[in-house]
């Protein structure tokens, strides 16, 4: 309040704003700006989308609340309302002059961001808070360098002219077992059709000529005795079939397995890992049982090669013995899941493209491909610290956003004290946050409680009326906390009708009144009430 006075004295904000209309404007924002690409996260609404609201809601000096914050772009978004990049002024300036005939009041507003999830709430932190961008720099380098040193024969190979090279990724592909000779055969050496370009859904067993389909294919297991365990480990059958790799000229090769790579993967897994890495079980659920059927994956880390796992391992370790762990857990869980097996091969981008295999993992699934693509963990460091580098200057400089881990049912927020709302909540069934988020929590070793979860999940035993139950209790909270005729905008996105009716009815059982309907377009589409 002090801070508001002042304000009010120099003439940057009125001593109370009053908003009689909706910001009734379609936004729409890409997701190619830095901040957006630093770091992937399941759902993210680019923070100059959110900017808009604030601006149009608020006055400098304002508090801000966004109680399903996730990656904490409403954070962002708050402060780079006082220090705005020269593009995204000029394009919110055009913006207001258009609708409003006049310029948005530019001013620092003050953010409180909270979520359930442990991880997603390290990802808002390191979002929301300062960084010495020469300094981090400097440590992942080291890091980096250490890394290198250590882990670089996991990623050697040969060219077909026998000269040195680094791998930069390894498509993968099932073994499986014929029904009708009882063969095992690879299934992309049966599948893939170079003439035709594609990766046929029929196809023809390369033993007996029997007709085959990807749809019935019967995958062949292996056992191993795992020493970190103490026990023998049931996994699919598997063998590499394209190395992708980078010669000390530079020149990127793509060639078959040879026999030094085979014999690579051999002392890779005779070699212990003498780090940490989750090791605990997959809980039943929605996602988790997806890898649990195709691959029976029933640990962590199983989700990663032998070869990725012992670079992750290590990687980990150097970082939670570094001078900044915080910050560059940030760059490690950015890596998580591109450094699985779900990664997946992009035929049509390899063909038409140009762009090669590895197309990366599939959002919203923890569904295992039957032909993986294994990304070197030394190929993604350096992209993720130019990434994060790219977006520092774009975050906030100070530690000024509020931050805690919590349900949004339950805040830590007096009464009738914040000036505006903007919240991008779960929708129903469509994505299940806590399941998804648990292989990066795997490494954080803390777990998200998804007992309040507001989401529905047959495997959590979460019906409608659950998620009906959960969303009126977050919204009357809402309610509570925020000051008498101040606006909450509600970010949708969800196609389905039920799910919004059922938006509809626990925004207006906790005592709010829909204003607006209207399409935030952020190259997918959303609504907002």
């Amino acid at each position: 309040e002090e801070e508001k006075t002042e304000l009010v004295a120099e003439g940057k904000r009125v001593e109370e704003k009053v908003v009689t209309e909706p910001y009734a404007s379609d936004v729409s924002e890409g997701k190619s700006n830095p901040v957006y690409t630093a770091h992937t996260y399941h759902t993210k609404v680019p923070h100059p989308a959110i900017m808009r609201y604030i601006l149009h809601y608020t006055e400098p000096g304002d508090i801000v609340f966004d109680g399903f914050a996730g990656p904490g772009m409403t954070g962002v978004a708050a402060q780079a309302c006082g220090n705005p990049s020269d593009d995204q002024r000029a394009r919110i300036e055009v913006d207001w002059k258009e609708h409003f005939e006049g310029k948005p009041k530019w001013g620092r507003r003050h953010a409180i961001c909270g979520d359930l999830s442990p991880y997603v709430s390290m990802i808002s932190y390191n979002y929301n808070t300062p960084v010495n961008a020469q300094r981090l720099k400097k440590e992942v380098d080291r890091i980096f360098k250490e890394l290198k040193e250590e882990c670089s024969w996991l990623y050697e190979t040969r060219t077909e002219e026998g000269r040195e090279a680094l791998i930069n990724y390894v498509v993968w592909s099932d073994v499986c077992l014929c029904p009708n000779c009882g063969h095992e055969y690879v299934y992309w050496k049966a599948a893939i059709d170079y003439e035709h370009k594609c990766l046929n859904d029929s196809f023809l067993c390369p033993n007996c000529k029997g007709q085959l389909s990807k749809k019935g294919m019967t995958k062949s297991y292996e056992t191993r005795y795992d020493s970190k365990l103490g026990c023998s480990v049931k996994s699919v059958k598997s063998e590499p079939v394209i190395v992708v790799c980078t010669s000390k000229d530079g020149k990127r090769i793509e060639k078959a397995p040879s026999q030094f790579d085979f014999e690579l993967l051999k002392k890779i897994e005779e070699t212990s890992c003498d780090y940490f890495y989750p090791t605990n079980e997959l809980p039943h659920g929605f996602n988790l049982d997806q890898p649990r059927r195709s691959h029976e994956i029933l640990r962590y880390y199983q989700f990663y090669t032998k070869r990725n796992l012992i670079a992750l391992s290590t990687l980990y370790d150097k970082i939670l013995k570094s001078e900044m762990p915080n910050k560059i857990k940030f760059i490690f869980t950015g890596m998580i899941n591109r450094s699985t097996k779900m990664n997946r091969v992009h035929v049509n981008n390899y063909f038409y493209g140009g762009g090669g295999w590895n197309a990366g993992h599939l959002k919203g699934t923890l569904y295992i491909p039957n032909a993986p693509v294994e990304t070197s963990i030394l190929e993604q460091i350096e992209d993720k610290l130019k990434g994060y580098l790219r977006a520092i200057p774009m975050l906030p400089t100070d530690y000024d956003n509020g931050l805690y881990v919590a349900s949004a049912e339950s805040t830590i927020v007096d009464n009738k004290t914040i000036d505006y709302i903007f919240v991008d909540p779960p929708f129903g069934a469509n994505i299940m946050y806590s399941e998804l988020n648990s292989l990066p929590e795997s490494w954080l070793r803390v777990l998200t409680n998804n007992e309040t979860e507001a989401i529905e999940n047959e495997g959590q035993n979460k019906s409608q009326s659950f998620y009906l139950e959960e969303m009126v209790k977050c919204f009357s909270e809402f309610y509570r906390i925020l000051k008498p005729n101040k606006w909450m905008t509600v970010e949708f996105s969800n196609t389905s009708a039920a799910v919004w009716n059922t938006i509809q009815h626990a925004i207006t059982s906790a005592g709010f009144v829909i204003a607006n309907v209207a399409a935030i377009d952020k190259k997918k589409g959303g609504m907002r009430s």
